[in-house]
């Protein structure tokens, strides 16, 4: 199809068009699948995979962090690899649990996944409403953050209205 000097052809602009909805398409998927992970209030239906997908995905939502899933059993204690925007490497161990709380173990698990892979903080996260008083004793003097799953509920309510998180839950 030939065109008039001095006009864009017609194929162009429909070339231009179909990229336009393809990007919008695939923009609006993203935004979706950020909205259906920040909605998510109950983990109870979750087992221990999809719960680690679905914090390594709240942190993916989180402006400028990147996050990654270790695979296998020889993680050492490393479930999310989490990265600021500043660089700064988070060893995170995610535990879900249906009933009880974790324990110390899961704070020594992120210290050591901490050390073990070079990061420069350690997060625990669980599905759990609470940790053990020894687990937060512990946590308190190596330095290991702890969020419950109360905390990690809360962290998704800000993300989703864009609200700052409280200083509890600051990842600084």
């Amino acid at each position: 199809m030939s065109a008039e000097p001095g006009l864009p052809r017609p194929d162009t602009n429909l070339g231009t068009l179909l990229a336009f909805l393809i990007i919008w398409f695939f923009a609006w998927l993203s935004g979706r699948d950020r909205t259906r992970t920040l909605e998510r209030e109950d983990y109870t239906g979750l087992n221990g995979q999809t719960f680690e997908v679905h914090v390594r995905d709240v942190f993916r939502t989180l402006p400028g962090w990147t996050a990654d899933i270790t695979q296998g059993s020889h993680d050492m204690g490393l479930d999310v690899l989490a990265t600021a925007p500043d660089g700064q490497r988070w060893a995170v161990q995610v535990k879900h649990y249906q009933t009880g709380a974790p324990g110390i173990a899961a704070v020594q698990e992120a210290y050591f996944a901490q050390e073990y892979h070079d990061c420069h903080r350690a997060l625990v996260v669980t599905s759990a409403p609470r940790v053990t008083p020894a687990a937060r004793k512990g946590a308190q003097k190596v330095g290991v953050r702890i969020w419950t799953g109360d905390d990690l509920r809360e962290v998704q309510r800000h993300l989703l209205t864009s609200d700052p998180l409280p200083p509890l839950l600051h990842l600084s």
